[in-house]
């Protein structure tokens, strides 16, 4: 038996499957966009550490589409991690930071990685007692380490003002991130 089906509703499904297109073809090329990224990281050289942190910052997490992102050095020494270099809200103009903080070690997800060596994803910092605010209050955050030659060197890490903002599949993109700074930050001065 034939089945009649309205012009409403094959153009409903017509727009579904037009929409679920365009959503697989914006995720392709966001992973897209992140391999250039990516490819173009590992083909720059640095001169120096300032210069590494800063196109991380900007260059490569800022260039993915993220909103923030600050870098931190790990002084193991003073127990301590410094803002370095900044991407969004922290980076009012070129390579400047708008009052730079510095977390202990075991205080905040920042301070909790720098003992750790683990990446974090905070889906909900409403939910995690370790949250610090820096210069505004968010509800996400991605903490990852960077070890250089088996010791903690950097740290970067980005928030975002919407709770679950974060997927493993960012993490995975921040990890590889942080692979790759690890090389470039091996031959660089301490």
């Amino acid at each position: 038996m034939p089945v009649l089906l309205s012009t409403g509703y094959l153009l409903m499904c017509v727009g579904a499957g037009l929409m679920l297109s365009a959503v697989l073809l914006l995720l392709r090329k966001k992973k897209d966009t992140r391999n250039v990224v990516l490819d173009a990281f590992r083909k720059t050289d640095f001169q120096n550490e300032s210069d590494l942190c800063w196109y991380v910052s900007h260059d490569v997490i800022g260039a993915s589409g993220y909103d923030d992102c600050i870098i931190y050095s790990v002084d193991h020494q003073d127990q301590v991690c410094r803002q370095i270099a900044a991407f969004g809200p922290k980076n009012p103009d070129k390579k400047s930071i708008l009052n730079p903080i510095q977390i202990a070690f075991g205080r905040g997800v920042v301070g909790s990685v720098a003992l750790s060596g683990k990446a974090e994803l905070i889906a909900d910092t409403t939910l995690d007692n370790r949250y610090v605010p820096d210069d505004d209050v968010r509800y996400s955050e991605l903490t990852v380490p960077v070890s250089v030659n088996g010791t903690i060197r950097y740290i970067i890490d980005s928030e975002h003002k919407r709770r679950n903002r974060y997927k493993e599949n960012d993490q995975e993109f921040f990890i590889a991130v942080a692979a790759i700074m690890s090389e470039k930050a091996m031959v660089l001065p301490a």
